[in-house]
């Protein structure tokens, strides 16, 4: 009979431990799910912080100062970027051969051109003329296409039979010679000037994300000073490669 009793109260004490560990359990898991649950809400509301997504950047950066060289010309007037359809904004990426060639032109480094005789190069009537006397200007393919997907990406794949013009009027050509592998320059008759002058300046820069856009104000004077300057004001927006360099996006006017 008291090993029956014995018994029992194993038995009792056994079931009050069960339940007290089930309980435990459930007030564990209960404030578990509670504080997981305000960390999600905490990080739903949670607002993004706008000067963490957005750094301003010196614009005497050599980063900065890199890419700013690379949207054209330092005379201000952009000429490569004429005959698109919205010069509002322009999709570099997506325009016509024509133009991408044209950029590529004026980042072509002076110490990248060679001089060679024009008895050396082929007579091209039908695209222009090579002054025999003094020679005419030369471009290694490789320094072509280097500059190309240094503009447009690592993977941007450069045409040979595209034409590589140097000025507003299309006097100056480059055309891929592939006995030399290279561009080499043929001209026309033709000239042309200006109605204006234009003087750009940098004014700011800032990345955001993979990023960076730089800010620019162009001052247009009138030769003819009966005329007011004006200002135009263009956002340049690159976009860092898989390389991490950075290709160049957007050109829109702010």
């Amino acid at each position: 009979m008291e090993k029956q009793k014995s018994t029992g109260k194993t038995v009792i004490i056994i079931l009050l431990l069960l339940a007290l560990i089930a309980s435990c359990g459930y007030i564990g898991y209960d404030m578990f799910l509670k504080e997981e649950g305000n960390t999600t809400t905490s990080e739903e509301n949670k607002e993004p912080n706008q000067e963490e997504q957005t750094k301003e950047l010196e614009l005497n950066n050599r980063l900065v100062q890199s890419l700013y060289r690379e949207v054209g010309s330092s005379d201000g007037m952009y000429w490569m970027y004429n005959g698109l359809d919205n010069l509002d904004k322009i999709n570099i990426q997506s325009m016509p051969e024509i133009n991408k060639m044209e950029l590529v032109y004026v980042n072509i480094r002076q110490t990248d051109i060679e001089v060679i005789s024009c008895y050396n190069v082929p007579e091209m009537p039908d695209v222009g003329q090579c002054f025999e006397e003094q020679g005419t200007q030369m471009i290694s393919r490789e320094v072509v296409e280097e500059t190309y997907r240094k503009l447009y990406g690592s993977t941007a794949s450069l045409d040979l039979n595209a034409i590589m013009y140097t000025d507003f009027n299309n006097v100056g050509r480059y055309v891929y010679i592939e006995s030399l592998d290279a561009y080499v320059l043929y001209t026309i008759a033709a000239g042309g000037s200006s109605a204006a002058t234009y003087q750009k300046q940098l004014t700011k820069a800032e990345q955001i994300g993979n990023q960076i856009k730089l800010y620019e104000t162009i001052t247009i004077t009138p030769f003819d000073e009966t005329q007011q300057p004006t200002t135009e004001n263009y956002i340049y927006t690159f976009e860092m490669d898989t390389d991490g360099m950075y290709n160049y996006i957007t050109r829109e006017k702010a």
